[in-house]
């Protein structure tokens, strides 16, 4: 959802001059409203995002970075179609239109595009497909590369100045993103509870928040606990201090009992442990796990906290979350979009799923696609088509006929959901950072074992399965942590390590 948004936001900051720091902010709904937009990116946006930040050339988000970097360096003939290396890459989100409402709109990914078949016939039944790329061949062997347009385009935020939440309301957020209604009463109350006995003695600053510093706040919030205070009060001790806290928290113990977990559907893997440390060499993974692995990049933020119960260790988006989850619906902005009916924007915030056609098979998280029906209005002024996501009010002559999309993972226009990104069958080598390379561009397996520089009689080979728990396990590795493998994993030799940590 590209934008050309350059708007800056009012913010109001706090801050306690004793021990230079941010204690909060008094902020309008705009503010609030890109906060909560950073639960809707997918990880892959946000690793991007991050990524392409100039002044974050060194942050890494676990072993996301080096998913993402596996995904660049793959050539699309291990990948079921080209297609899937862009959805990996450039992962969308259901919250698209919503979000491009936002006054402070970060997300660069391309607007979604529709394309019909070339051939007008195939579009006046019901059953014409419906492809996000160009050129996919349709049923009827001609190419879909007749653009079509949404009806109505753009959303209800653009016309109320409201995505997420009520401009009738002020809000207060704390430096390590508690969200909560402004009133006396409340503000006197977290004021006391962070350490604060006399209003006076806070300074009162206002500060402009652009681009820039949204970035600085997203990259923050999953590296920090104070992340207010890092973006509005830069200060080099303070920063080099809380890196240090960072990288203590890196190895921090994965939980082995997550809300949910079950046995079912576990995949086996052969996995190389070095017994002298316990720890994880590498793993030789047929196609089912790199495309679990690859899927971590397409979730959304909030899903991500979602399937870990809200205890995800990344920084203080567990506070985010948390503050959507207590504040009462009442301040929820509704609006009519194509991502579901049955949900309220509230529930939604808590549970984005996947935009369609991104549910991977392999992954045990049973995440929901949003998406809603498709209808091609045949409009008589000059034969214009559009899409249309609700049945839509016609006049005589005029024609609505339903679209199925298509899975651009698909190599076939029948076949409309794939569920896989990784070509079957597959092998692939799977560091234990999480950096995944085909088999086949290893140029041997002596050249191979020679770089892991350990001695034969070191090495240990174990088979191991990998269900639901391992599969959480993984994606909170993969968050906090730059030996996933090694964390996640229940390696026989590396009890010893996991209890020390």
């Amino acid at each position: 959802m590209a934008s050309n948004q350059t708007a800056e936001v009012s913010v109001s900051i706090l801050i306690d001059e004793a021990t230079n720091r941010v204690v909060c902010a008094e902020v309008g709904n705009d503010f609030v409203d890109i906060l909560f937009s950073f639960l809707t990116l997918p990880m892959g946006t946000i690793v991007r995002l991050i990524r392409n930040q100039e002044s974050s050339q060194e942050a890494q988000i676990g072993c996301m970075n080096s998913l993402y970097q596996s995904v660049e360096n793959l050539s699309t003939s291990s990948l079921q179609t080209d297609a899937c290396k862009d959805m990996l890459l450039h992962p969308r989100t259901p919250f698209e239109t919503i979000c491009s409402g936002l006054k402070g709109n970060i997300d660069d990914t391309t607007p979604t595009k529709y394309f019909i078949c070339s051939d007008s016939a195939c579009n006046k039944k019901d059953g014409g497909l419906l492809s996000n790329y160009v050129n996919t061949k349709c049923k009827c062997g001609k190419l879909m590369n007749r653009e079509i347009y949404v009806s109505g385009s753009g959303s209800n935020a653009d016309a109320t100045d409201e995505v997420f939440v009520k401009q009738s309301a002020a809000y207060v957020v704390s430096d390590n993103l508690q969200v909560m209604v402004s009133t006396p009463v409340a503000l006197v109350e977290f004021l006391g509870n962070v350490g604060i006995k006399d209003v006076n003695s806070l300074k009162e600053k206002v500060v402009k928040v652009g681009s820039e510093q949204i970035l600085n706040l997203l990259k923050q919030s999953l590296l920090s606990e104070s992340p207010l205070t890092d973006v509005f009060l830069p200060n080099e001790r303070f920063n080099s201090k809380r890196r240090k806290l960072l990288e203590q928290r890196d190895h921090q113990f994965i939980s082995q009992n997550i809300p949910g977990a079950d046995t079912n559907g576990s995949m086996a893997v052969k996995i190389m442990v070095r017994k002298s440390e316990g720890k994880a060499l590498c793993a030789e993974a047929m196609e089912d796990l790199v495309d679990l692995l690859f899927s971590f990049l397409t979730i959304p933020l909030a899903n991500v906290l979602k399937c870990l119960d809200g205890k995800s260790s990344l920084g203080c988006v567990d506070n985010l979350y948390k503050s959507v989850q207590v504040l009462n619906n009442k301040w929820f902005v509704a609006h009519n979009a194509p991502v579901s009916s049955y949900y309220s924007w509230h529930q939604l915030l808590l549970n984005p799923g996947l935009a369609p056609k991104f549910r991977c098979s392999s992954q045990p998280f049973q995440l929901e696609e949003r998406y809603g029906n498709y209808y091609c209005h045949s409009k008589l002024l000059g034969g214009v088509c559009s899409l249309t996501f609700e049945w839509p009010n016609t006049i005589s002559g005029e024609a609505v006929t339903r679209l199925t999309l298509i899975d651009p993972r698909s190599s076939s226009c029948w076949e409309t959901n794939s569920g896989n990104f990784v070509k079957r069958p597959g092998a692939f080598l799977v560091s234990d950072g999480l950096v995944v390379l085909p088999s086949a561009n290893t140029t041997s397996s002596i050249s191979y074992l020679k770089g892991l520089d350990v001695p034969i009689e070191d090495i240990e080979e174990h088979d191991i399965k990998i269900n639901k728990q391992e599969g959480l396990n993984l994606l909170k590795a993969a968050l906090i942590t730059t030996s996933a493998l090694t964390n996640a994993l229940y390696l026989p030799f590396s009890r010893k390590t996991k209890q020390e940590l």
